[in-house]
């Protein structure tokens, strides 16, 4: 085996591994979707490594401009819930498409931000008992995919969360 082999391996397999963390992120936002019944899921990896969206409607661009005013809008590191835009002054955007924007942070092992997870839809939406908390667990599902390749020992400290989040999930889809 000769030097440009092992580059090869290891390229491989990081390859791999980033194409099984795209793949779990795109089917926790397809669960998202579907858990809470809107056209916008979306993860946006500030790192540029893992951005995923799925939007179902026709106007994507003016969507799109939408969502990245809200983003601008909505800075701090917590959740940020409104269930109808049209009475809050959150977007100056005049298209004033979304009525429902839901978003949370996503951080890395070492507890930086490295991103957001979001949900928004074209009607206004109100998220009832548990469905704040299921968000948020959707969000650290996230999080646990996109950490689990960290060193060894943050990834034995995550996969038993992964596993009562996933339980967690899947107990309110069934």
């Amino acid at each position: 085996m000769n030097a440009s082999n092992i580059f090869t391996s290891h390229a491989n397999l990081a390859d791999t591994q980033t194409d099984e963390i795209s793949t779990e992120i795109k089917e926790t936002l397809t669960l998202l979707k579907q858990f809470y019944d809107v056209p916008i899921v979306k993860f946006i990896d500030f790192r540029e490594v893992y951005s995923e969206q799925l939007i179902t409607c026709n106007d994507k661009e003016s969507v799109e401009n939408e969502l990245l005013s809200y983003q601008k809008r909505c800075t701090q590191e917590k959740l940020y819930l409104f269930e109808d835009t049209f009475f809050d002054d959150v977007s100056n955007n005049t298209h004033k498409l979304i009525r429902f924007y839901a978003q949370y942070p996503i951080y890395s092992v070492t507890n930086k931000l490295i991103g957001v997870v979001l949900m928004a839809d074209l009607a206004p939406k109100t998220l009832i008992g548990s469905q704040k908390d299921q968000f948020i667990s959707f969000a650290q599902l996230l999080q646990t995919q996109l950490n689990k390749n960290s060193d060894s020992v943050s990834n034995q400290s995550t996969k038993p969360e992964k596993k009562i989040m996933v339980k967690s999930i899947f107990m309110y889809l069934v």
